[in-house]
């Protein structure tokens, strides 16, 4: 009972950042120039990171291993997208927002791998 709390706790709260993370990558010119001075990416990146969190917070309802799983996974790519993102020479804004959700994925990747139950 207690791995399903935890794991729902991290599905949403990553599910919840990814969101965040989507609205201000669209709505915000500055977070997204730091990252990419062209803006060319933008689109992308925030629809992806919308679909992320949509899958994350439908695997927070159902909360099963291949969820966790399928999560861990989802967090690792984010994490090679921002080391990726970081060879490009972003703002130093940019390069501290690469950094923070380099970490922050990479934890919650690691939490979603661990929480499953036949770990």
């Amino acid at each position: 009972m207690n791995r399903l709390v935890h794991a729902r706790s991290v599905l949403v709260s990553d599910g919840v950042g990814c969101a965040a993370a989507a609205s201000a990558v669209l709505g915000s010119d500055l977070l997204a120039s730091s990252i990419d001075r062209s803006l060319a990416s933008r689109p992308i990146v925030g629809a992806a990171l919308g679909a992320t969190s949509a899958t994350l917070l439908a695997g927070a309802v159902r909360c099963r291993d291949s969820d966790l799983a399928l999560s861990a996974a989802l967090n690792v790519g984010w994490v090679g997208v921002c080391l990726v993102a970081l060879s490009r020479r972003p703002s130093r804004l940019g390069v501290a927002l690469l950094a923070a959700t380099a970490v922050f994925d990479g934890v919650a990747a690691t939490a979603q791998w661990h929480l499953r139950s036949n770990v």
